[in-house]
């Protein structure tokens, strides 16, 4: 797990990397969302409007 938070933190930026990192991960992701009800509040604390609307773009579900 230190792993995914290490390379969301490296692209949190990067938009088109997150996106990669989604697809790669999403079945992780998806059992974290689950166990972590609050995980919007982390969305919203480190990534920013744009990156967060280039991800929805993408597909991403936020």
């Amino acid at each position: 797990m230190l792993h995914l938070l290490s390379e969301f933190i490296k692209y949190k930026d990067n938009v088109v990397k997150l996106a990669e990192f989604y697809y790669e991960h999403a079945a992780i992701l998806m059992e974290l969302k689950g166990r972590f009800p609050n995980w919007e509040n982390y969305v919203n604390q480190y990534l920013s409007a744009e990156v967060r609307a280039g991800l929805r773009e993408r597909g991403v579900p936020l």
